[in-house]
This record gives structure tokens, sequence and C-alpha cells, in this order.
């Protein structure tokens, strides 16, 4: 599940990101950004295209979860009740192994949801980057290149995520739970395994 939450966020900022990008280039070339700025400053105006973004795609995380959820637990009643009346979910008994640990919070609800809300906070973090970074960008031809920056921050922060966990340098692994780039993908996983 750790894993799995890695995967998703790396989709998201990598998806997302480039339609900020795209937002934020695309008006600059158009002279719509010169007519808007004479209304708005443009801190509230790059703001508001970031935060747009960001809560659609937190909209779609939510419905991806929701729906694999209840996928889950759909499928589980199912097969319990009209299929196979003797059936036992495994993953649900590891969930409790795991819970019913001395002192872990593994798989609880204020885990499960203090984790959404830092996949939330990190998505933004990702979305707000690529918003300054792209800001850069002077032509769209160019947003490419500038976009670069963005997606090799994207892949250091994912593989970290998804590397560092597994390895045996703890070391290594508590200092990148500090640095904001790769803590977004480290922390939602740990919240969830019950290591934080």
């Amino acid at each position: 599940l750790p894993m799995l939450f890695v995967l998703l966020l790396f989709m998201m900022t990598y998806l997302y990101g480039q339609s900020i990008g795209n937002i934020v280039s695309v008006e600059k070339v158009s002279k719509l950004m010169e007519m808007m700025l004479t209304m708005t400053r443009p801190y509230g105006l790059i703001l508001g295209k970031i935060f747009a973004m960001a809560c659609i795609g937190v909209m779609q995380m939510t419905i991806w979860i929701a729906g694999l959820v209840g996928g889950f637990f759909a499928g589980h009643v199912i097969a319990k009740e009209m299929i196979y009346p003797d059936y036992s979910n495994v993953l649900l008994e590891v969930f409790e192994l795991l819970k019913n640990q001395d002192g872990s919070t593994a798989f609880s609800v204020p885990a499960l949801a203090a984790s959404f809300f830092t996949i939330c906070i990190g998505f933004l973090f990702y979305c707000v980057l690529a918003g300054m970074i792209a800001s850069f960008a002077d032509k769209a031809e160019n947003l490419a290149s500038v976009m670069a920056y963005h997606q090799i921050c994207v892949m250091i922060g994912y593989f970290a995520g998804l590397m560092l966990p597994m390895s045996e340098n703890e070391a290594l692994s508590t200092v990148a739970r500090f640095i904001p780039i790769t803590s977004v993908f480290m922390l939602p996983g740990d919240l969830v395994a019950g290591n934080i």
C-alpha cells in the first residue's frame, strides 16, 4: 500500500505538473496575461491557476481511492455472502495483524486520514513547484526544456520514496524524510505502515 501511494502521487504530480506548465505558459504568448494583470496581481493569478488544477487533481485522486476502497469491500461482501460463505479475506487479516501489534497505528482510520491529507499537501507542493518552474518559460516552445527541472524533482522524490524505505541505510532514509522533495513521497507510506 505505501508503494501504491508513491505510484499514485508520482502519476498525479507528473501529469498535472505538465498541465500547470501549459496553462501558465500559454497565456504569456497570447497577450491575454497583460490584460488580466491590469485587473489582478500576478501572484493571485498564478495561485488561482495552480489551486484550481490542484483541486481537480485532489478530486480525481479522491474518486480513485473511493472506487478502490469501495470495490475492495464490495468484492469482500459479494464473495462472502453470495459465492463462498467460508470466505476469509487474507488482506483484512494482515491489516488486523498489523493493527494489533503493541502501539502500532498501522492501517488505523487516523493514520489513513493523515496519509490522505499528506498526499494532498504533497500534491499541492509539487503543483506550486510546477507553476514556479513554468513561469520561467518565456515562450510555449521553451516549456518542455523548463519543465524538465520539475520532472527531475519528481523523479528524485519518486525513486527516493520507493527505494529508501526498503534499503538498510537508516541514516539516509531519516535524512530523506526531512527533505521536502523526497518526504512528500515517503511520509504517506510511513503513516499507513505505522512507522511514524
